[in-house]
C-alpha cells in the first residue's frame, strides 16, 4: 500500500513526537529528579555543616572558659604547696638556713591536720625550729621565708637575748597545701598506713625478693641480702653465665610532680612540660636564672610526691638531656639510700653538646637499697659561668645485668638421682 504525502507527513510528526517524549521521559526527567535530589542533599549537608560550625564555636567558647578558670585556679593555688612531705620541707628549710649564719639544732614536725579557709579545705603541718645565733642572722632567715612564693606563716616565735648580739629561741612555721586541686589529701593516719610505719624502716619492702629473682641468679641474691648460709652450694665448677642488659624506665617526666628550688634562694627558675621529648608525650623543661655570677650557683629540679625509686644495684642509670647551648655547668642528681645517706652522682662535668644527649652514671657500691632520687641539679663551675639557661629532661632509666646461670654439675646430680 502506497502512503500518501499527507500520511507520510503525519508519520514523520508521530515519530518526532515519540522521540521528543522518549527524550523528555528517559533523559530529561531523570536528570531533573537527580538535580532535585542533589539540591535536597546540599541542604542537608549545609544543615550539618551549620550544626558542626555551631558545635565548633561552642567548643571554642567552652575551651576559652576552661582556660580562663584554669588560670584562675593556677593563680589561686600558686601560693600553696603541692605536697607537705617532710623531706621536701626539710630541703626547703635547708635552703633558707644555708643563706644565713643561723644555727639550727633540729626541726620537729607536727601531725598533719585540716584547716578550713572559707569553703576550701587546706592541708597543714607545723615545723618547730630551735635556733641560736646573731639577731641579724635571724632576720635573714625570716626574710628568706617572707620572700618565698609559697604559703608559709610564722605562727609563733620566741626570742631570748643572750648578750653580745646573740639570741636564741624557737620559731614555729605553718605550711599549707590545697588537696582539692589534685593534691593527695594528707592526714596523720597516712603515717600509720604507708611503708614508713613498719617496725624496722630498713627492712626490704614487700616484693623486694621477687624483684631480685627477676634480675639475678641465686648467688647474686645471696650476696645482695648477706645471708649467712653455706656458699658452697653456689660455687659449682663448669658454671656458664649468659648475660645481657635490661633497661627499665625509672621516670618518664609525663607529669609536673616536681618543683624548682634555687641555691642561693634568690635564684629564679621554672619547671614546665614540653612536647619536645625522647619518649612518651612530654619532657620536663628546666629554666633557670642565677641572676649574678657566683662561685656556687645551683638550680634544682626537686621530685615532689613520688620520687624515682631504685630497688637493687643497677649497672648504671641514664637520662636524656636536651641542651640549647654549650656551657661549663655541671649536671647530676642526689640519691638518698635506705639508711638516709645522700650521694651526689655526677652526670656531666660540663655541657658540651647541643640537642639530645644520653648521660650515664654508675652508682656507688656502698648504696643501701631501696634508694630514691631526691633531685636533679645544674651547678655553675666557676664565677665566670653563664648565669641562665634552659634544659629538657626525659627518659630516666636504670640498666640491670640479666644473668642466666647453667651448671653441668647440677645437671649430672639431677640425672643421677632420676636414674
Amino acid at each position: 500500500m502506497k502512503l500518501t504525502k499527507r500520511e507520510k507527513n503525519m508519520l514523520v510528526v508521530l515519530v518526532g513526537v515519540l522521540l521528543i517524549y522518549g527524550y523528555i521521559n528517559f533523559i530529561i526527567n531523570p536528570q531533573i529528579f537527580k538535580i532535585k535530589d542533589l539540591k535536597s542533599r546540599i541542604k542537608d549537608y549545609e544543615s550539618i555543616i551549620a550544626e558542626d560550625n555551631h558545635a565548633t564555636d561552642a567548643l571554642s567558647d567552652l575551651k576559652n572558659i576552661y582556660e580562663k578558670h584554669l588560670k584562675n585556679v593556677e593563680g589561686y593555688s600558686k601560693g600553696y604547696f603541692t605536697s607537705l612531705e617532710q623531706s621536701t620541707l626539710i630541703l626547703l628549710l635547708d635552703s633558707f638556713i644555708n643563706n644565713t649564719e643561723l644555727e639550727i639544732a633540729g626541726v620537729g614536725f607536727s601531725d598533719y591536720r585540716i584547716e578550713q579557709l572559707g569553703s576550701t579545705e587546706l592541708n597543714a603541718i607545723s615545723a618547730s625550729i630551735p635556733f641560736s645565733g646573731y639577731y641579724e642572722s635571724l632576720l635573714d632567715f625570716l626574710r628568706q621565708i617572707r620572700k618565698n612564693n609559697k604559703k608559709i606563716l610564722i605562727k609563733d616565735i620566741n626570742i631570748l637575748n643572750n648578750g653580745g648580739g646573740q639570741v636564741s629561741g624557737n620559731v614555729v612555721l605553718d605550711f599549707y597545701s590545697i588537696p582539692s586541686l589534685g593534691v593527695k589529701k594528707l592526714s596523720s593516719s597516712i603515717i600509720e598506713k604507708n611503708s614508713y610505719s613498719k617496725q624496722n624502716p630498713f627492712d626490704p619492702f614487700e616484693g623486694y625478693i621477687n624483684e631480685l629473682f627477676d634480675y639475678l641468679g641465686n648467688d647474686e641474691i645471696n650476696a645482695q641480702l648477706n645471708y649467712n648460709q653455706d656458699q658452697d652450694m653456689f660455687n659449682h665448677q663448669d658454671n656458664i653465665a649468659i648475660e645481657d642488659i635490661k633497661k627499665t624506665l625509672l621516670e618518664g617526666f609525663e607529669s609536673l610532680d616536681m618543683f624548682f628550688v634555687g641555691n642561693p634562694r634568690e635564684i629564679e627558675g621554672n619547671i614546665s612540660r614540653d612536647t619536645n621529648k625522647k619518649q612518651g608525650n612530654y619532657s620536663i623543661k628546666l629554666e633557670y636564672d642565677f641572676l649574678m655570677q657566683r662561685g656556687n650557683n645551683i638550680a634544682n629540679v626537686v621530685f615532689d610526691n613520688i620520687k624515682p625509686s631504685i630497688s637493687i644495684q643497677p649497672e648504671y642509670i641514664s637520662i636524656s638531656v636536651y641542651s640549647y647551648e654549650k656551657n661549663d655547668h655541671k649536671m647530676g642528681f642526689v640519691l638518698k639510700d635506705a639508711l638516709g645517706k645522700e650521694y651526689n652522682i655526677l652526670l656531666a662535668d660540663k655541657i658540651d653538646w647541643i640537642y639530645w644527649s644520653t648521660l650515664e652514671a654508675k652508682l656507688p657500691e656502698e648504696v643501701t637499697y631501696p634508694a630514691q632520687i631526691q633531685r636533679i641539679y645544674v651547678q655553675s663551675n666557676n664565677p665566670e659561668s653563664k648565669i641562665n639557661g634552659v634544659f629538657l629532661l626525659d627518659n630516666m632509666e636504670v640498666a640491670y645485668r640479666n644473668t642466666l646461670h647453667h651448671s653441668y654439675e647440677n645437671d649430672n646430680y639431677i640425672n643421677s638421682n632420676s636414674n
